[in-house]
Order: C-alpha cells, then sequence, then structure tokens
C-alpha cells in the first residue's frame, strides 16, 4: 500500500510540475516568460505575459524540439503573423491573426513545401480618417511581406493612374506600413484602387490588385 501511495504523489507530482511553468524575467521587467515542459523535460511551449495578458511572442515546440507553432498576441489577443510546422521542420501554414479565430490572409503547404492554397492578399489592415478641417484623407495600409524580398505597392483613386507609395517599417515581424495622406475638394472619396507588386526569395514575381472600401473616421 506503501508503494502505491508513494507512486501517486510522484505521479501528482509530475502533472503539478508540467501545469505550473516556470517563469522567467525577461531584461525588460515587465516582461514574463512561462515556459511549459513535456514529461520527458523538453521544452513545450514558451509564452510571453505583461501585466499577466499574453503579450509578443509565444511557441509551441514537438517533442523532437522542432518549431510547431508560433504566433504573436496584443494585450490577450491573437495579433500578427502566425506559422504551423510539420514535424519535419517544414512551414504547413501561415497567416495573420487578428483574433483566434479571424484572419485577413492564408496560405497553405503540403510537407515538401508546394503552395496547396491561398486566401486574401499581403494587405492584412487598413484605416482611414480626415483632417479637422475635413479637407485631407489619412489613410494607414498594414502588409504581411513574408517570404518577399522585393515588395511595392501603388495606389490611385480613379483606377488608372497608380503612384508607388512609401513603406515604412511595423513594429511586428515581416510587417511593414503605409501612411498616405491626400488632399481633397471634398470627402466622398469611399474608396482607393491598389496594386502589391511582389518578388519571393524563389524569384517568383507575384502580383495583387484589389479595392479598398472603407467608412472615414472623424
Amino acid at each position: 500500500m506503501k508503494v502505491k501511495v508513494s507512486l501517486l504523489i510522484i505521479i501528482i507530482a509530475i502533472i503539478s510540475s508540467n501545469c505550473n511553468p516556470k517563469k522567467e524575467r525577461s531584461n525588460n521587467k515587465n516582461i514574463v516568460l512561462d515556459t511549459f515542459y513535456y514529461s520527458n523535460g523538453k521544452i513545450e511551449q514558451i509564452i510571453q505575459k505583461i501585466e499577466n495578458k499574453l503579450n509578443g511572442d509565444s511557441k509551441t515546440y514537438f517533442e523532437n524540439g522542432r518549431l510547431k507553432i508560433r504566433k504573436f498576441f496584443l494585450n490577450g489577443t491573437a495579433f500578427g503573423p502566425f506559422y504551423e510546422y510539420y514535424e519535419n521542420g517544414q512551414l504547413k501554414k501561415m497567416a495573420f491573426m487578428f483574433n483566434d479565430s479571424c484572419s485577413r490572409y492564408i496560405a497553405e503547404y503540403n510537407e515538401k513545401g508546394r503552395l496547396l492554397n491561398e486566401l486574401g492578399n499581403p494587405l492584412v489592415k487598413y484605416t482611414a480618417r480626415q483632417s479637422e478641417n475635413k479637407d485631407t484623407l489619412f489613410l494607414e495600409m498594414l502588409f504581411f511581406i513574408h517570404d518577399y524580398f522585393k515588395f511595392r505597392v501603388e495606389l490611385c483613386s480613379d483606377g488608372i493612374h497608380y503612384k508607388e507609395a512609401p513603406i515604412k517599417d511595423y513594429n511586428l515581424e515581416y510587417t511593414k506600413k503605409i501612411n498616405l495622406w491626400k488632399i481633397v475638394k471634398t470627402l466622398n472619396i469611399s474608396s482607393f484602387y491598389f496594386k502589391i507588386i511582389c518578388t519571393d526569395t524563389n524569384n517568383n514575381l507575384k502580383e495583387y490588385r484589389d479595392t479598398l472600401s472603407f467608412n472615414i473616421i472623424k
């Protein structure tokens, strides 16, 4: 009977150690890293928290040590690039997440790296607002540019006269943004046309075309 009790205590101890992650402070004192482990002692997951909310980079691993899932959070909600891998290390799926059930861009691959399916385009978020004197339109666009080493965006309001827009860095991995302003006599413009011309690491050229439709934020 004593042997059984001791065995039960050991099992409970192992389960508890897996459920209660090891907590570490990063160089930024506000960031806490929670680390979870498999029963064999290998790392299963590392999540980053600020003020007890998921923030920043989160990684989940296979038991063989290879990366399984990588995603980003903002104030407890999934926001930013999402990557899922096969156990052989090949990318299985990538997306740009806005919450746990919504993605603006998804690409899926087979175990040999061939693209199986692609939904959406690299433009993953945009907002429009007007100036206080109501004669200027401000447009912000967010792009997910994973796997592209050349990336160009052209915009116009008539669908004919496209002009390249300057792209800036954003504070998320593989994410760029455009801040555009346009003086207009009346703010009856409710759409913009855009082209995304990009070249991937295999030198394949891709072009996406679409229209932005929006309600102006006053």
